[in-house]
């Protein structure tokens, strides 16, 4: 008789090895060419009762490789680093060493070979005291290995556990003491962001296009294709294509396949957004000009004016339905538009005093109920969509002059991040908010960023939040979704 194994029963056991992996004392932070003596080292720590994280060995089937040593890390008490040739030129050993820096982790060098620490590893560990293990044999440095890590682990406590956060609708976010996941540098301010639909790939409007590995955190590639800086970028949501548009006037289309530009259309100024349509036929561009331009995807031509704003067009987003566009202007208005008449449904003023005040974001949640608008001089603001009615303006702390770059839904609608600086008589804050939307409490700010953060994008997912500052990085941040509840993932880079 075959035994079938069930969805259940594999969830079952997925989930005891979650638990099993999650238990662990130390983590094993190695070059992959050093895995002899991290192997070694994991069985003499195991035989006298310390419980390992190593990698591969932990990392569970389809998890993404980023994800589980992150998890690894922020679950350990201790790091060990395997110091060697091969580990001082890992990229991957000095992202280890400085989460764990980060996580205040006490890290234990091992030094298998006559060699310094690079100046980057150098400036984590060189206050450290080092264990040489160059002499032969090795059984004897691991025991004294051993010895002390065990000293270790009776000086350092457990880590503290999350605490549920309350929503206004009864359930319950799960927000996490974690850190960051990455901190992506640039040489120019990151204007835009976008996640590829599959989620591997990070574009950044910073300069030209630069293009990150998420999984990595590594720089993949530079699109150079426009005349001057890129200050909006996007990608179509069958993955096929990304647009960029600049301060030259031009949209670029890009074959996301090739990396190379199968089309360019221009307008008489710069291009200060760009949006796709949900089923990709459609992209739409705005910038300095008082019009919003529709352009057929596969062909280039232009499809649509719509026209309607009295000033410039900061930004754009299309609903998850593909019948409406919400567009967020210099005239202090935000406009959602019926497409199939190129009429304005609804009017958004954001002008809530004497002072002009331009919006410059927008968003709409994926169900369609909420739209979200911030600017200069304004709180960022949730509307009904159905009734056209303030819902909320939400504010992160009495007394502070909001100055919102951006907003961005989680993908299941139940959090807003705003973005930009918060100004006090005292004090300038660059942190990101987060707010449940359901009550317009502020649940998480993501401090880190040294200067205004222009742009916000949540990965396909829901699992990751980036964002990119005139501070010249972007950062990852990890919002994780378990059972029903969200899990967030926050704190400096």
């Amino acid at each position: 008789m075959r035994f079938r194994t069930t969805h259940l029963f594999r969830r079952v056991i997925q989930s005891l090895a979650v638990r099993d992996r999650m238990a662990h004392d130390v983590f094993l932070s190695h070059s992959s060419k050093d895995k002899p003596i991290a192997d070694a080292m994991c069985a003499s720590l195991e035989s006298a009762g310390v419980r390992c994280w190593i990698a591969p060995r932990d990392i569970l089937p389809s998890t993404p490789y980023a994800e589980a040593i992150l998890e690894g890390i922020k679950g350990s008490r201790v790091l060990v680093l395997i110091l060697s040739s091969q580990s001082n030129a890992s990229p991957q050993v000095m992202r280890e060493v400085e989460r764990a820096v980060h996580f205040q982790i006490p890290i234990l060098p091992f030094r298998t070979e006559e060699v310094a620490p690079s100046a980057d590893l150098e400036y984590f560990v060189s206050a450290t005291h080092w264990l040489d293990a160059m002499t032969p044999p090795l059984d004897k440095h691991l025991q004294y290995l051993v010895q002390t890590v065990q000293i270790l682990l009776a000086r350092t406590p457990a880590h503290s556990q999350s605490a549920p956060v309350t929503t206004a609708a009864g359930d319950s976010l799960t927000i996490e003491p974690d850190p960051l996941l990455s901190t992506l540098e640039h040489e120019n301010a990151v204007m835009a962001l976008a996640f590829s639909p599959d989620g591997r790939y990070l574009a950044a409007a910073s300069g030209d296009v630069v293009l990150w590995n998420v999984a990595s955190g590594e720089m993949e590639d530079t699109l150079q294709g426009h005349e001057a800086s890129v200050r909006s970028v996007a990608f179509s949501p069958d993955g096929r294509y990304m647009a960029s548009g600049g301060e030259d006037h031009a949209i670029a289309l890009w074959d996301f396949a090739t990396r190379k530009i199968v089309r360019k259309m221009e307008r008489q100024e710069d291009v200060l957004t760009v949006a796709f349509s949900s089923d990709s036929r459609l992209l739409a561009t705005g910038g300095r000009e008082n019009n919003i331009t529709l352009w057929d995807v596969s062909t280039g031509a232009l499809a649509m004016t719509l026209e309607g704003h009295a000033n410039w067009i900061f930004s754009l987003a299309f609903g998850a339905n593909g019948r409406s566009l919400i567009s967020g202007s210099a005239d202090s208005t935000a406009m959602i538009w019926e497409l199939a008449s190129g009429k304005p449904l609804w009017t958004f003023k954001a002008d809530d005093r004497k002072l002009k005040a331009w919006v410059t974001t927008v968003a709409l949640s994926k169900d369609g109920r909420f739209a979200a608008t911030g600017g200069n001089r304004q709180t960022s603001k949730l509307w009904d969509t159905a009734t056209g009615k303030l819902a909320r303006s939400l504010r992160a702390e009495p007394g502070a002059l909001d100055l919102v770059e951006a907003v961005a839904f989680s993908i299941d609608g139940r959090v807003l991040a705003v973005s930009g600086e918060y100004l006090f008589d005292a004090r300038v804050d660059h942190a990101v908010k987060l707010y449940e939307v359901a009550g317009g409490k502020v649940v998480r700010s993501l401090a880190g960023h040294k200067d205004k953060v222009y742009c916000l994008a949540f990965s396909p997912d829901g699992k990751l939040l980036a964002s990119g500052s005139e501070d010249s990085k972007a950062k990852l941040w990890r919002w994780e979704g378990a059972a029903g509840a969200q899990v967030l993932s926050a704190g400096q880079g």
